[in-house]
């Protein structure tokens, strides 16, 4: 699968972030379930290993349907490659099901 277009992704709120990148909402679906963006800080990206991301990617198209329902159940596995300028940037991946999200708390 080609990598898709970061511009063509409806980026909405940041859901968290951390030492490699952010977590941001896309709009998508794949595999019928909700994606999100992961976004690689510059650092990461410069040490990204692309060719893993593929063949992680790649895998999905090689298994069944309940394989894949069962991978993407229990992880956050790269579902689509993301790149700016031809040049990737990050996956997109299963959203959390909003069972296991609560709204953030905040100190008074």
């Amino acid at each position: 699968m080609a990598p898709i277009d970061r511009a063509a992704l409806n980026l909405g709120d940041e859901l968290g972030k951390g030492g490699q990148g952010a977590v941001l909402r896309t709009g998508s679906a794949l595999f019928g379930r909700d994606m999100v963006y992961k976004a690689y800080k510059p650092g990461p990206l410069a040490d990204l290993d692309v060719d893993a991301l593929h063949a992680m990617v790649a895998t999905m198209a090689g298994i069944d349907d309940v394989q894949r329902d069962r991978r993407l159940d229990v992880f956050a596995w790269p579902c689509a490659l993301v790149a700016d300028s031809g040049a990737v940037t990050g996956f997109l991946m299963p959203a959390v099901p909003a069972e296991f999200t609560s709204p953030s708390c905040t100190s008074p």
